[in-house]
């Protein structure tokens, strides 16, 4: 119980400390689910993805450009061949399920109230399966481009276009939907 009161005491010296503070800094986090729709050769052996991604962002002296690294997670479940559509559900053989680490840096340059346009490149970790059943593990080089609306701190919407460098080629078309925190001192209008 002792443990408890010691947090709630540093805790509660900390945020006194840090409110006397007029700027922290200019970074903000961000946290959000996504969906994405898969395109191209993707579209042919998967399903619709889902996941969530975190975000950083600092934001320089104009509040108009940011640069930005975002990591997270997407799973692409595998569809059912067509040649297997018409018999029975006898087999239950799937496309491989597609598991997306994608980490990307990226220059986010905000135009008017909120609206912003992101381009972004990184690397994504794809985990699969082979034709046999044995786990696949490869890198590979991504890039993105994101066109989106936020508020800070607040709402963050995006949609983007995805194209990940690999055999297949894995592409896809996201929307992002999250909260944005900022670790600086909001000034009341």
């Amino acid at each position: 119980m002792r443990n408890w009161y010691f947090l709630f005491f540093i805790l509660l010296i900390s945020s006194r400390a840090f409110s006397q503070i007029e700027t922290l800094s200019d970074a903000e986090l961000g946290f959000s689910g996504e969906v994405a729709v898969p395109a191209k050769e993707l579209a042919a052996s998967n399903k619709t993805g889902f996941g969530g991604s975190a975000k950083f962002a600092y934001n320089f002296t104009d509040k108009n450009f940011a640069l930005t690294f975002q990591s997270g997670i997407i799973v692409f479940n595998g569809k059912q061949p067509d040649s297997l559509n018409s018999m029975p559900n006898l087999l239950k053989e799937t496309y491989p399920i597609y598991n997306m680490v994608p980490v990307k840096l990226g220059a986010r340059v905000t135009f008017g109230p909120g609206i912003y346009a992101e381009p972004q490149i990184g690397t994504t970790f794809v985990f699969t399966s082979g034709h046999f059943g044995e786990s696949v593990f490869y890198a590979a080089f991504t890039y993105a481009f994101n066109v989106g609306y936020h508020t800070l701190p607040g709402l963050d919407i995006g949609i983007r276009y995805e194209s990940i460098s690999a055999a297949p080629n894995l592409s896809f078309i996201g929307l992002r939907c999250g909260y944005t925190f900022t670790f600086r001192r909001q000034d009341i209008y």
